[in-house]
């Protein structure tokens, strides 16, 4: 055999092993890409799996999920409600993996507008969301306190209403969560507290109004009466 043929069958082999290890990578990168399972996902219903696992199943409308659908991960979480190009969009419900569950609008992927967030210790958020927030409404703690007003990072900030089992109501303000500013406090025996609060305590002037009609006028911080009143309160 000559040199010639011998050159043409070592090149042959070259490009055919090139061929070879082109089509592995190819189909193993096509292994691993999402694939559509069954229907139609371009434009109707179907069943999408993507890389990490996860699955959606419902509609498709120029391949883009669009429709009514349930979207499953494999850590536990679930949606199950409307899509709109691609995103939770409309009314819907998400579970999370460790019981925590969300049930009311989203706008572009987030909770925003009217909805209900509950946990699995049986805390629970009803209002108004939004970019996945609480902004207004009722929340009520495991043990029956309840507060209801306004919200800012998901704490309580600005005015609220807030409902202890032991019989206080307390009107007011708020701000990262405790009372702070100025409010009013309601006891079970019928007295009230009207005066100012800073993190969570009474600090400042405040009037102590009793049953009998008795009013007293006082200095206190931290909870504590620090200056007897200069004169009644009228």
């Amino acid at each position: 055999m000559n040199a010639r043929v011998i050159a043409m069958d070592v090149r042959f082999i070259r490009a055919l092993a090139a061929g070879l290890a082109l089509l592995c990578c190819l189909f193993g990168a096509r292994a691993a890409m999402p694939a559509c399972m069954s229907g139609d996902c371009m434009n109707g219903p179907g069943v999408y799996v993507f890389p990490d696992g996860s699955k959606y199943e419902g509609q498709f409308k120029d391949s883009k999920m669009n429709g009514a659908a349930t979207v499953t991960w494999p850590d536990g979480r679930k949606y199950t409600g409307d899509v709109k190009d691609s995103k939770k969009h409309g009314m819907g419900t998400f579970v999370f993996p460790d019981g925590k569950q969300y049930e009311g609008e989203y706008k572009d992927d987030k909770m925003t507008g009217k909805g209900i967030f509950t946990w699995p210790d049986k805390s629970r958020f009803e209002g108004e969301f939004d970019d996945g927030k609480f902004v207004k409404g009722v929340y009520i703690w495991p043990n029956g306190n309840k507060y209801e007003g306004q919200f800012k990072d998901d704490k309580p900030n600005g005015y609220g209403i807030l409902y202890t089992i032991d019989g206080q109501t307390y009107s007011g303000e708020f701000k990262d969560g405790k009372r702070d500013g100025n409010g009013s406090v309601s006891y079970k025996d019928g007295s009230t507290f009207m005066g100012t609060f800073k993190s969570d305590k009474k600090n400042g002037p405040g009037i102590m109004s009793y049953p009998n009609g008795q009013q007293k006028q006082l200095m206190w911080e931290d909870d504590r009466v620090v200056q007897p009143p200069a004169q009644p309160a009228k």
